[in-house]
């Protein structure tokens, strides 16, 4: 008697199921991927950030004199007519505490080369182009520094600066999916 063999190659419907099976598996994972990207891109710059203010802070409090913190696109001075932080930032000893970088007196600290296309930054308070840590670690008022990308504002991160100068990453302090800055939700300009 004879047996027959199976050729080994995959009949049209196994290879239909195969193929369904993939599109599923692809249309969970892709968006999901996505939003991680966008997530650990927030949190990076966040933590970023919040290691330049501790910078800042620490740095006025070594030298016992002003450090500032402001908006640059240039690298080399504040640009004190937008609130864009994306752009970039400089942090400077400023001997005279007047939040603008002079030359021969002030000395550059970390330039901040911004964050990139995808993110917005920018500061709720009364200081929205720079902020200023004096000899003690202080600032004058409290701000908080508002990342944003194309999702809005429930999934936006903030960093929190109370008058003691102390950075920290905001919560949903009343679980309404907005964190919460100095002066209550945060909102995504």
């Amino acid at each position: 008697m004879k047996t027959r063999h199976r050729n080994s190659g995959f009949t049209l419907v196994e290879l239909m199921v195969t193929l369904a099976v993939a599109a599923i598996v692809v249309a969970i994972v892709v968006p999901n991927f996505e939003n991680a990207v966008n997530n650990n891109r927030l949190y990076t710059n966040s933590n970023d950030f919040l290691a330049v203010l501790a910078l800042a802070r620490s740095e006025a409090v070594k030298q016992r004199a002003a450090v500032t913190l402001c908006v640059s696109s240039n690298g080399s001075s504040c640009n004190v007519s937008t609130n864009n932080w994306e752009q970039g930032w400089l942090v400077f000893t400023d001997a005279n505490a007047n939040g603008s970088l002079d030359a021969g007196t002030d000395t550059i600290l970390r330039i901040g080369n911004g964050l990139g296309s995808t993110v917005t930054m920018t500061v709720v308070g009364s200081a929205t182009t720079w902020v200023q840590f004096r000899s003690r670690g202080e600032i004058n008022t409290g701000v908080t520094f508002v990342l944003c990308d194309q999702r809005g504002v429930y999934d936006a991160r903030a960093i929190v600066v109370n008058q003691t100068g102390r950075p920290r990453i905001a919560t949903d302090d009343n679980a309404n999916g907005k964190v919460n800055g100095h002066l209550g939700d945060v909102s995504c300009v």
